[in-house]
């Protein structure tokens, strides 16, 4: 693309509009003329901007992690004085809010695309993004769970590791449990005891 020359569509809106679609559809199953179609965009446009689909698909998973799911992490580390329960409640509550929002496909963008990983068609830079986007989350937190112990939210004795497994344990599982069909009632109910499991 040339010095000066403008884009002829909105970035952000067209990594939206791509990561519904793979969202909805999968990886493989979205093809590049369908994303030129729904995205109505030229082929040159796509390439010049994102250079292929893999490349897309990872600026969208990017534009998912930073628009749609940090804002439900950040409610982790609200204010200090606010008790854990509360904040794990709005963490969770969020996160099934995001989920089962009638405006996006239902579920969760990375559990779709983790479960396609494991298809031989999937290509394997996706496979290490999401295993890094993981390792991220999981380190992120652990770093909150133990600044729960420091203030006293949490016993001294408690596994911060365990304890970032379970709650992304139970963040999954109810993106699939939301996919299949539970309610936000049910969804909320399953939060809820994990929550009393944890504080």
């Amino acid at each position: 693309m040339g010095v000066g020359r403008k884009l002829e569509f909105d970035r952000e809106e067209t990594l939206d509009k791509a990561m519904r679609l793979f969202w909805d559809h999968g990886y493989t199953n979205t093809s590049l003329s369908e994303l030129i179609s729904e995205l109505g965009i030229s082929k040159p446009s796509l390439y010049n901007t994102f250079g292929n689909k893999e490349n897309l698909f990872s600026a969208c998973f990017d534009f998912y992690l930073s628009e749609y799911v940090k804002p439900k992490f950040d409610l982790l580390t609200g204010a200090s004085e606010t008790p854990l329960s509360d904040r794990l409640s709005n963490y969770f509550y969020g996160l099934i809010d995001l989920m089962a929002d009638s405006d996006t496909p239902l579920g969760c963008l990375y559990v779709k695309s983790q479960a396609e990983a494991q298809s031989p068609n999937f290509p394997a830079g996706l496979s290490r993004m999401l295993l890094e986007a993981s390792n991220v989350h999981h380190a992120e937190l652990e770093q909150i769970l133990s600044n729960e112990i420091s203030v006293g939210q949490l016993p001294a004795e408690a596994d911060v590791t365990k304890l970032s497994n379970y709650i992304t344990a139970v963040s999954l599982g109810l993106a699939v449990q939301c996919r299949s069909g539970k309610s936000i009632t049910e969804l909320r109910d399953i939060a809820d005891i994990a929550i009393s499991s944890i504080v």
